[in-house]
């Protein structure tokens, strides 16, 4: 029992096997096309998010640092500041800031 050749096929066989095949390139197309396209888009706007609010944190810092600066604050007050302003930004959902010393000590 060979295989018959599309032309000795049924119409109802032909119908199917068209439609089948045009869905599975359907499908094809999008996981070659579309969605590495909407991989890339959501990378890119965790990139954009995440450096937003690395700019929140580091202006935090910034402040403290410049109050300090201005000698309006000790530099142990301004380091305390700049703690706990990280301390408690958050961003997604459970990530965090920390903050590491020139020795690469966790502080």
């Amino acid at each position: 029992m060979g295989i018959q050749r599309f032309h000795n096929w049924s119409m109802r066989n032909k119908i199917i096997s068209i439609s089948l095949g045009s869905i599975i390139l359907f499908s094809l197309s999008i996981l070659v096309f579309l969605l590495p396209a909407i991989e890339n888009h959501m990378i890119a706007e965790k990139i954009a998010v995440t450096r937003n609010v690395v700019q929140t944190a580091m202006g935090s810092v910034i402040r403290a640092h410049a109050l300090y600066q201005k000698g309006q604050i000790s530099e142990e007050q301004a380091k305390q500041d700049a703690k706990d302003a990280l301390r408690e930004l958050r961003y997604g959902n459970k990530d965090y800031f920390w903050i590491h010393d020139n020795n690469l000590a966790h502080v």
